[in-house]
């Protein structure tokens, strides 16, 4: 007798949703940036911003991806934020674990830091041009990158992001906002940025390279 049970539809992470919805899931060829932000402040004041994150592979990503959730689920958990971290007992031993699965899968970290504006709005504004200019650079070298930036109302007013999809010699897939809730390797843009902040410690415990970039200069 036929089987006619029906087979459970197969989960689909936000990853492969986004992939699909920008017609990218069978370029495996194409390279992606995932990028967040993270800010220090002083006397009530924004003195530095810090956009960081991974460029990798499509499988990277996917790997990274299926790990991420994996780690979640076992933590009971069912996404991963520093700031609501920030009083966490087990943030520490989190951070370890999360950071040893960038390590395992996108080895190679940028940040972009600017400390020389005093205004919230062109700090963000500034320090997101600054990551985009080096990923465009990038792309002119290594070929088609698509970035996917978190989503912060901050970025949203900076109208011209689009002028680097055309920019120069620039090979950019495409540029887009991502919600972190739904999309991990965004949760993992967002620890590294966090990390590299306060100085990255645990993603170098973990084995990452970090190539990080302060007001335009590259610093050890």
């Amino acid at each position: 007798m036929q089987n006619l049970a029906v087979k459970p539809e197969p989960v689909v992470s936000g990853w492969q949703e986004l992939a699909g919805g920008l017609g990218l899931r069978g370029e495996i060829a194409m390279l992606w940036g995932y990028f967040d932000e993270s800010g220090t402040h002083a006397d009530r004041r924004l003195v530095s911003m810090t956009v960081a994150g991974a460029i990798a592979d499509v499988e990277a990503w996917k790997a990274l991806d299926e790990d991420w959730a994996r780690a979640l689920r076992s933590v009971n958990r069912t996404g991963l934020h520093m700031r609501e971290l920030a009083l966490a007992p087990e943030r520490e031993r989190l951070v370890e674990v999360f950071a040893g699965i960038i390590a395992n899968h996108t080895p190679e970290i940028v940040a972009y830091t600017s400390t020389v504006i005093d205004n919230t709005e062109a700090m963000y504004e500034t320090s997101l041009v600054d990551a985009l200019m080096a990923v465009a650079n990038q792309s002119a070298k290594v070929g088609k990158i698509s970035v996917i930036v978190a989503k912060h109302p901050e970025f949203g007013r900076y109208s011209k992001l689009w002028d680097f999809l055309t920019w120069g010699e620039a090979q950019l897939g495409t540029i887009t906002y991502g919600n972190p809730k739904d999309i991990l390797p965004l949760q993992a843009a967002d620890l590294i940025a966090h990390q590299l902040r306060s100085g990255g410690d645990k993603l170098r415990a973990a084995g990452c390279g970090i190539y990080r970039w302060v007001d335009g200069q590259l610093k050890p």
